[in-house]
This record gives structure tokens, sequence and C-alpha cells, in this order.
């Protein structure tokens, strides 16, 4: 079965809509200046990069651990960092062989309390891609809202799931009268 979307695509564009928005924001906004620590964009943006960074680390072993992240912090306090980041995921990620996306992986979690008591999932890069998907989306919703409290606006579809903004669309066309 071939699907409809290319979660590829799908991540490139979230990935995109991130540097987009970070390439806006004051640099003592994005640092998370009036911020509970761990709680500003930046530590938002870090977080979900960590997760990208986590999964291509696996690629070639086929094992993803996100719980092993780097946790870089100059990447939530320096949006040229972040951004630089973004860039390199980008690249990574568009390198990626669209036809082994579906090869067995193996999810690890907890060798960063235990490297000999981790527990393990079978999964695959593109079942792996479709959680990053929704994380990202879940994170850049949270990023909305801390913005917002900060009365910037961001795009209407900044935090909104690809599916649901296709399903936005399908609405509007049928709700548009024949002409």
């Amino acid at each position: 079965m071939t699907p409809t979307t290319d979660i590829l695509d799908d991540n490139l564009a979230l990935l995109r809509q991130g540097l987009r928005l970070i390439e806006r924001l004051d640099p003592a906004l994005y640092a998370g200046r009036d911020e509970p620590p761990g709680r500003g964009v930046g530590a938002q943006v870090r977080h979900t990069l960590d997760h990208y960074t986590s999964l291509l680390a696996g690629v070639g072993s086929r094992v993803i651990d996100y719980d092993l992240r780097e946790r870089d912090a100059r990447l939530e306090t320096s949006a040229d960092a972040a951004m630089m980041r973004i860039v390199e995921l980008m690249d990574q990620l568009a390198k990626l062989e669209r036809a082994g996306l579906d090869l067995p992986a193996v999810l690890r979690a907890g060798a960063d309390e235990d490297p000999d008591g981790f527990e393990t999932s079978p999964s695959s890069l593109r079942r792996e891609l479709h959680f990053l998907l929704s994380h990202t989306v879940h994170h850049y919703a949270l990023i909305a809202m801390i913005l917002a409290r900060h009365d910037v606006e961001v795009d209407s579809d900044f935090g909104v799931a690809p599916s649901t903004l296709r399903h936005w669309a399908r609405q509007e066309r049928c709700e548009k009268p024949a002409g």
C-alpha cells in the first residue's frame, strides 16, 4: 500500500515552519527571558530538535533512543544555533532513503538510567517519523501559547498537524459554492 502523504515531507515542512518562526523572534524572547527555566520557546525548540537528532543518530544502527538526548543548552538560548541545527537536520532528513523507512528498527527506552536494564519495542523509521511529527506539533502548539502570552502572533497553521491542515483545506473546497 502506497502512503497518500509523505511523512518525510511533512516533517521537513514542520522544521521549515519552525525555522521561519525563529527567524522573526526577538532573541531574548526566544531564549525565554521571562519564562521559568526550561519553559521558554528555546527550551521547546531544543527539546524537539533533540528528538530529531536522536532519530538520525540511530538510522545506521536502526536503534532509536530518545532518552539519550544531547540536550545542547545552546539550542535553548541561541536562536542562531537552533536555526543552524534545523538546517542540518533538514539536510539529513532529506537524504534518508524512502525505501528504507519501513525496514525494522528498535526503539530503546530507559538506557539513560540503567544501560543494562532498558526496554525495547519494535518499530521502523516511518513509525518514528510519525511520532516526531506528532511530538513536534505538540511542542509547536506550546510555543504558540507561550508567544500568545507575549502578544506575538504565529501563523494560523503553526502547531497544527499536517493532516488537520489537509482536512481544513478539503472542507474549504467543499464549502465553496459552484460558480
